[in-house]
């Protein structure tokens, strides 16, 4: 059986573009109203070096984790390619370490 073409499976970049736009919005709406419910606390709370501090190393772990995301696309992009199945990994909130465990990660992975 042959794979079918590309362009015919999976969600439209419209839709894809369009869902991005609309996720962006909504988050930046929830975390500006999360911020001015916070902001008499935490002003009241961290002298301006600590908040300066805090907000680099939140801004830092976004930086991060942006990178580290667009690498792991570009690499299931390139692996998307073989022909060989590629499947995701999901992540556990414990390493597996057991026959319980790994039996787990085979029911996520194989069904």
């Amino acid at each position: 059986m042959t794979d079918p073409d590309p362009g015919t499976v999976g969600t439209p970049p419209t839709v894809i573009r369009v869902a991005c736009i609309v996720l962006l919005v909504v988050g930046w709406a929830f975390a500006r109203a999360v911020g001015r419910g916070l902001a008499p606390t935490l002003f009241r709370r961290l002298d301006p070096a600590t908040a300066g501090r805090v907000l680099a190393t939140i801004g830092e772990s976004f930086l991060n984790f942006e990178v580290a995301a667009k690498r792991e696309a570009e690499l299931r992009a390139e692996l998307g390619r073989l022909s060989a199945p590629v499947l995701r990994v999901p992540v556990f909130e414990e390493d597996i370490h057991d026959l319980p465990g790994l039996a787990r990660l085979g029911e996520c992975l194989f069904g």
